[in-house]
């Protein structure tokens, strides 16, 4: 199964967020496994495309009003896996001892969106929108890690992006 990580912005763009939507329709569609965190905004536009299988990472239970109770929902500090994701975590955020216990637990789920729950099935490819176009903000740590694991990123920012993913989904 052919599993991608829709996140982005919380201030993504009304434009963004309507492709976001249709993207997760259409992969939806073609069985693809969508990965977000349920955050404001890019997440919660791919969450409401999808009509196919998700697994949604939360940093705490109640994350935005969701609960591990809902199906497919992790909470990233209930996994036996969490301290090595936190670890990766802090390798790949620039200022890592700058930030909050609440930024690590954020940035940790990205860590779990990217890779997974047993942290060994990395997504093909994540599809984002940052409000400059470059690995910033939360969506920012996923996009380090995925750049580093090799894994396309697809950034709704650029405008050529479209005709990249378009030409990505059909060769998956």
């Amino acid at each position: 199964m052919v599993k991608y990580a829709g996140i982005g912005s919380r201030e993504t763009t009304d434009e963004a967020l309507n492709t976001m939507h249709q993207i997760a329709k259409e992969l939806s569609s073609r069985g693809w496994m969508l990965r977000s965190g349920n955050a404001d905004g890019a997440d919660k536009a791919f969450q409401e495309g999808n009509d196919g299988i998700a697994e949604i990472f939360l940093p705490w239970d109640g994350y935005n009003n969701l609960s591990r109770t809902c199906s497919g929902v992790k909470v990233g500090t209930d996994l036996s896996t969490y301290a090595q994701a936190e670890r990766i975590a802090s390798m790949s955020h620039p200022a890592w001892d700058k930030c909050s216990q609440g930024a690590r637990k954020l940035h940790t789920r990205n860590v779990f969106i990217v890779l997974g729950a047993t942290l060994t099935e990395p997504v093909d490819c994540v599809i984002c929108w940052t409000k400059d176009g470059t690995a910033s903000g939360g969506t920012g740590q996923a996009i380090r890690l995925a750049e580093f694991l090799k894994i396309p990123v697809f950034n709704l920012y650029h405008s050529d992006t479209l005709t990249q993913l378009e030409k990505f989904v059909i060769n998956h």
